[in-house]
């Protein structure tokens, strides 16, 4: 019983299958590389709801400060124009643009059956144990929107009318659309209900079959603009169609073609400006190949490129089967190609541009295995599956990028199918305070005259929402333009699609003193995103009730209360595998540094001294770094342990407050030359060696690594007058400032995702902790500590998952 038209292509696919040998190759080893953070730029003061107070924190760039021997981490190599989501085992999986770094995403405990991803901030919506769940796994959250029936596998019935199938975020990533008995809308976030927009035929008795079409729908893709919906309808008891649905007024148009020859199924694409679509189809079963357009309003569908010849299938009459069409920006129409002149010959597929009614050939290499196929919004290539195996949505396999300029094919350190872009990457600039005088010409947004447009006068943030506490996603260059697709509710944010020229949706200030808007008095209020929520447990250090020197752990859920973890204990540090926690000791009987095991609660010494502080992990968690005054000149030096104790602790070099980077031999410390000259943060091995120095502020301190390795952050008090925190980009040694207030702002950590920094501050004095994004913007505190803090610049925290 064929159930809706992806069941189609699969079937075709499992004919080719039989009559080739498809090859399995290798899952090849992920390496893990540092790869640059996006720049912060110059942005002014956020404009806020109206219930937000004044935000002093604009997260200005300063330019780099002056390093007596930079040796900045490489740029890494931009390989995909995107970060690539892929489904693996059931599990979503994330390949940077590196083309080498992997991230998982999930840990559902059934499979994942579906997935989308927001094309703003990179939120997922997916389905597993036929739940639908919305989650952002930059700040932890995980929503259940809606829960479907119960689904007897051996009942048909339950496959139409109970099942959570298709989830596809709107263009704006305001709304999810979803299959569940028919057409179904719900507001992305924390609030609203599901709306029934196209509900499916009722299911009929098999022993009473109807009279008439019974028709069972689900959304498959939005329009550029989001208001139509493509929608692929299954007939009781086989076959089906697409039609187009408006989502406004629900008029839904059937597609239809008067030539037989014209296929109306399987890979589909919408025209950029959204009034035409493309249907690109390799059935030779139960459908028809070749090449179509559509014409949306109408939902006439007319034959480009036909896939059977008319006569003889001969060299010069080939058999042309046809996959994944695509439009660029500039109209060119993109496909996979591949060309028989036999029945009986093998299926090679070829990446080409089809002008006219020729296709010419982007690339010389055929492929004859292509399952799952993506293409760059850019046409600049695209991400391919080729198949090995089956997997739960059609064929998993390795995943390749294939250039569109015939450069070498790639193979990606990934396996897996069910492709997706997330929000496009940006190559990283370097920072500059005066990006008023940044000249650059201006730039055509390929917007249409008439169009809303927002033009940058200054280098500007480009934020995933309307306001600094939404992280940095890019940034626009003076002059560089855009279409405007709407505005906050407060007015003080524009939302813009962002890169220029695509669809995706993201939001810059609305002050006329940093953009110019035209065009823009009628433009629609949008409903922003909801502000991202800190996920995880802090670990911190402060006097208990008592007075007495203590661990706390404060989960940042909400309502949830801050456990005790230790008495007698300072400066917490958690292992990598989350299960001891590295501190400093005051206990009588175990003075120095401590691990506790937080399972067992067991507590054994590493040191013995009670001047030795500030430990941290080693990556692979077996060692301590950390820093002692116990010498009788009660100078800071920097010594390595192994965590289980019983060993004497190895002196490495003078310092102090040091971190070991998340994945490689490098600590980063609070440091000077062997001259005690040119003070401020170095890096250097574990044994000592090669020491780099990073800035030359001698009152820089306490550098903490991100989980990714790309950003080093710390504290600074000479550089503003006043403790603040401050960000260093790895890749080229650029400072940001990321907070600005007149209390005292410190001690700063990560988060697991790397994505926030929480700090320990006495703004509106009470002390408390603050996270702020890591990129920049409005800091906002997440508990309170208390009145009092003594010897605050002796305490220490730690972010956990």
């Amino acid at each position: 019983m064929m159930l809706y038209t992806r069941h189609l292509r699969l079937f075709a696919m499992l004919l080719l299958l039989a009559t080739l040998a498809a090859g399995c190759n290798d899952e090849p080893e992920t390496v893990f590389a540092p790869v640059p953070t996006a720049a912060s730029v110059i942005e002014p003061t956020d404009q806020g709801t109206p219930e937000d107070a004044p935000l002093p924190t604009a997260a200005p760039t300063e330019s780099p400060t002056a390093i007596p021997s930079p040796t900045p981490f490489p740029e890494p190599e931009i390989v995909l124009p995107a970060p690539l989501y892929f489904l693996v085992d059931g599990q979503i999986q994330r390949l940077e643009t590196d083309g080498v770094t992997l991230t998982q995403l999930t840990q559902e405990a059934a499979p994942i059956t579906d997935f989308d991803v927001s094309p703003i901030d990179a939120r997922l919506v997916y389905v597993t144990d036929n739940l639908l769940i919305e989650a952002n796994p930059q700040y932890g959250t995980r929503i259940v929107k809606v829960t479907g029936g119960m689904v007897d596998p051996n009942e048909p019935g339950d496959y139409v009318t109970q099942r959570i199938a298709n989830p596809r975020f709107s263009p704006d990533g305001n709304q999810i659309a979803f299959g569940l008995n028919g057409v179904n809308l719900v507001p992305a976030g924390e609030e609203g209900e599901a709306t029934l927009l196209l509900p499916s035929d009722p299911y009929p008795d098999p022993n009473n079959p109807p009279r008439s079409n019974v028709r069972f729908f689900y959304p498959r893709s939005w329009s550029p603009d989001g208001s139509l919906l493509l929608v692929e309808f299954s007939y009781w008891p086989e076959a089906g169609g697409l039609a187009i649905l408006n989502v406004a007024d629900g008029a839904l148009t059937e597609l239809t073609n008067d030539d037989p020859n014209a296929p109306i199924c399987c890979d589909w694409t919408w025209s950029r400006d959204g009034a035409q679509g493309f249907i690109a189809s390799n059935l030779l079963a139960y459908g028809t190949p070749g090449l179509s357009q559509i014409d949306v309003a109408s939902g006439a569908v007319s034959l480009i490129l036909p896939g059977f010849p008319n006569g003889e299938v001969t060299a010069d009459s080939p058999l042309r089967l046809f996959r994944g069409p695509h439009q660029t920006n500039d109209s060119a129409l993109l496909t996979f190609v591949s060309e028989q002149a036999r029945m009986e010959d093998p299926v090679a597929y070829v990446m080409a541009q089809v002008d006219s009614e020729e296709i010419v050939p982007l690339r010389d290499d055929p492929f004859d295995t292509i399952g799952d196929l993506l293409w760059a919004r850019d046409g600049s290539g695209a991400a391919v599956v080729m198949i090995t195996e089956p997997g739960p949505l059609g064929f998993a396999g390795p995943i390749h990028w294939l250039p569109a300029d015939g450069g070498p094919a790639i193979e990606l350190p990934a396996v897996g199918e069910d492709l997706q872009w997330g929000p496009s990457a940006t190559t990283p600039a370097a920072p500059t305070r005066d990006a008023e005088d940044s000249q650059q010409p201006a730039r055509d947004d390929g917007a249409p005259n008439g169009a809303a447009t927002f033009t940058a006068q200054v280098l500007l943030n480009v934020r995933s929402g309307p306001s600094t506490a939404f992280p940095i996603i890019g940034e626009l260059a003076a002059d560089e333009a855009t279409r405007i697709t709407g505005i906050s509710p407060d007015g003080g944010w524009w939302q813009i699609l962002y890169p220029p020229g695509t669809e995706t949706r993201a939001w810059v200030t609305g002050d006329p003193e940093f953009g110019a808007a035209t065009n823009a008095d009628d433009v629609a209020v949008v409903t922003p995103p909801p502000l991202p929520r800190s996920v995880g447990r802090v670990f911190y250090s402060a006097p208990n009730a008592d007075g007495v020197q203590s661990i706390f752990a404060h989960s940042l859920a909400p309502g949830a209360p801050t456990e005790l973890v230790l008495a007698d204990a300072s400066q917490p540090a958690l292992s990598p595998n989350g299960a001891r926690l590295a501190l400093r000791s005051t206990r009588s009987d175990l003075l120095g540094i401590g691990v506790l095991d937080l399972a067992g609660a067991q507590l054994i010494g590493v040191t013995s001294h009670l001047e030795d502080s500030l430990a941290n992990w080693s990556p692979d968690g077996s060692s301590l770094v950390f820093a002692s005054t116990r010498h009788g000149d009660r100078r800071w030096r920097v010594y390595v342990a192994p965590a289980d104790g019983g060993q004497t602790a190895q002196e490495v070099r003078f310092g102090l407050d040091p971190d070991w980077h998340p994945t490689a031999d490098v600590i980063v410390f609070k440091g000077c030359d062997d001259r005690g000259e040119a003070c401020g943060l170095w890096t250097m091995t574990s044994d000592g060696g090669n020491p780099r120095a990073l800035t030359d502020n001698v009152t820089d301190s306490r550098p903490v690594w991100s989980a990714n390795g790309r950003t080093i952050v710390f504290m600074s008090e000479s550089r503003h007058g006043n403790w603040e925190i401050y960000s260093l980009n790895a890749a080229n040694g650029a400072v940001t400032r990321l907070t600005e207030d007149s209390a005292l702002d410190g001690l700063p950590t990560v988060s697991p995702d790397s994505s926030r920094v929480a700090f320990v501050s006495n703004r509106g004095g009470s002390w408390g902790v603050w996270v702020v994004p890591i990129t920049g913007g409005t800091a906002q505190r997440v508990f309170e500590i208390g009145p009092d803090l003594p010897n605050w610049l002796e305490q220490g925290i730690d972010w956990a998952e």
